[in-house]
C-alpha cells in the first residue's frame, strides 16, 4: 500500500514549476495596469483649423482675366486689340484678346523684359513666344487658359499678304460642316438661316474659334426679317449679303448693330457701296476644277492691297479635296490664311460680344 506523503521533494512537483513563472508574469501585468491606471496616457489632438471659405474659381478666373489685361494695357507696349472672342462654356468663360503690336527690331529686348514684368502680375501667369515670319507672336496664359494672343511685327519686313476665306450656303449637312470647320486653316463659315442645322453649324463653328457670317439674300429678307434670321445663326459677327441689290439703309442697321458686312463679286469687279468702301474685296472660287484663273486673281489682289476674300459655295466632299490643295498651295507661297473679320479696318464696329 502506497500513502501519500508530505516531504519536501513532493512539493516541488513538475506543475508547480510550470505554474510558477506564469503567476510572475501575471503579477507584472496586473502591476503595469495600475500603473497605466495612475498614469493614463496622454494622446495628442490636432488643434481644429476653421475651414477656408469656398473660393467660386470661376468668377475669380474672370476678374483675375482682367485684371491681366489692364495691366498689359498698362504696359508700355502701346498694343491695340484686334479682336476679342468670348471663350469657354458654363460658368467658365472669359475674353481672349489679340492685340498687335509694330515697332522697330531694336526694340526686341525692352519687349520681352516688360512682358516677362505680366508674371509678377499673377502666379498663374504663363508666357509663350514663337517666331513668325515678320515678328514673333506671344501666346498668354492664366492657369494653363490662352488669354491673350500678341502679335509683334518688326516695322523693317514688309507684311506677307493675307486671304480670308468664307465657305457659304452651310446649315444643311452638319457632318459636312464638321469635315470644313477642321479644315487646318481658321475658314471662316456663312450659314444659310432657318435650315435644319443652322444654330449647330454656327455653335460648331465658334467652338472651333472660326468666324461666322449669315448668309443673307434679298429672298430672305422678303419672308422673313434680319432679327429673326441672326437669332437661328447665334454667334454671327457679321452678315454676308448676296443675290439682290444691297440697300445703303441695310448696311447703316448692320452697322449699328456692330456686324460686319460682306458682299460677294462674282463678276470680279468691286461692287461695294461707300457705307463699306474700306472692307476687303470679295470675289467668288469656283471649287469645279477651274480653280485657277480665280485663286490668280485673289493673289494679285491680297498683293496688290494687302488683303482678299475668296468665297467657295456649294461645297461637297469633292471640293473639299481641292480646297485643302488650295490652303497647301497659299502656304507653300507664303500666303496668310486668316479670319475674315480681321482683314476689315480697326475702325469698324466690334461683333457683338456672344451670349
Amino acid at each position: 500500500m502506497v500513502v501519500a506523503s508530505n516531504t519536501p521533494q513532493d512539493w516541488l512537483s513538475l506543475g508547480w514549476i510550470v505554474s510558477y513563472p506564469l503567476m510572475a508574469v501575471l503579477g507584472a501585468m496586473i502591476f503595469l495596469s495600475a500603473e497605466e491606471i495612475a498614469q493614463p496616457t496622454v494622446r495628442a489632438v490636432a488643434a481644429a483649423v476653421p475651414a477656408a471659405a469656398p473660393v467660386d474659381w470661376a468668377t475669380d478666373f474672370a476678374n483675375r482675366v482682367e485684371a491681366l489685361h489692364r495691366a498689359v494695357l498698362a504696359a508700355p507696349l502701346q498694343a491695340s486689340v484686334a479682336s476679342e472672342d468670348r471663350q469657354g462654356s458654363g460658368s467658365v468663360r472669359w475674353t481672349h484678346r489679340l492685340l498687335e503690336l509694330t515697332v522697330d527690331r531694336e526694340r526686341r529686348a525692352e519687349i520681352e523684359t516688360t512682358l516677362e514684368s505680366l508674371r509678377a502680375i499673377d502666379p498663374g501667369v504663363s508666357l509663350v513666344a514663337e517666331e513668325t515670319f515678320n515678328g514673333s507672336q506671344v501666346l498668354v496664359g492664366l492657369d494653363g487658359l490662352l488669354t491673350h494672343t500678341l502679335r509683334v511685327f518688326w516695322s523693317d519686313e514688309p507684311p506677307r499678304p493675307r486671304v480670308g476665306l468664307v465657305i457659304a450656303s452651310l446649315g444643311d449637312d452638319l457632318r459636312l460642316a464638321r469635315r470644313i470647320i477642321e479644315l487646318d486653316a481658321p475658314v471662316s463659315v456663312a450659314v444659310r438661316p432657318f435650315r435644319p442645322f443652322s444654330a449647330q453649324v454656327a455653335e460648331l463653328a465658334k467652338m472651333f474659334e472660326r468666324d461666322v457670317f449669315l448668309d443673307w439674300s434679298g429672298e430672305d429678307s422678303e419672308r422673313r426679317g434680319l432679327e429673326e434670321a441672326l437669332a437661328t445663326v447665334p454667334g454671327a459677327v457679321g452678315v454676308m449679303l448676296s443675290g439682290s441689290e444691297v440697300k445703303p439703309e441695310l448696311l447703316a442697321s448692320l452697322r449699328d448693330r456692330g456686324l460686319l458686312a460682306i458682299i460677294p463679286d462674282a463678276a470680279g469687279a468691286p461692287r461695294v457701296p461707300d457705307v463699306v468702301a474700306a472692307a476687303p474685296r470679295v470675289m467668288v472660287i469656283p471649287m469645279d476644277g477651274a480653280v485657277d484663273p480665280s485663286v490668280d486673281a485673289i493673289i494679285r489682289q491680297a498683293r496688290s492691297g494687302g488683303a482678299a476674300i475668296g468665297m467657295c459655295v456649294s461645297v461637297g466632299n469633292d471640293e473639299l479635296r481641292r480646297m485643302r490643295g488650295l490652303l497647301t498651295r497659299w502656304s507653300e507661297e507664303e500666303i496668310d490664311v486668316v479670319k475674315v473679320s480681321q482683314l476689315f479696318p480697326a475702325s469698324s464696329p466690334p461683333p457683338p460680344p456672344a451670349t
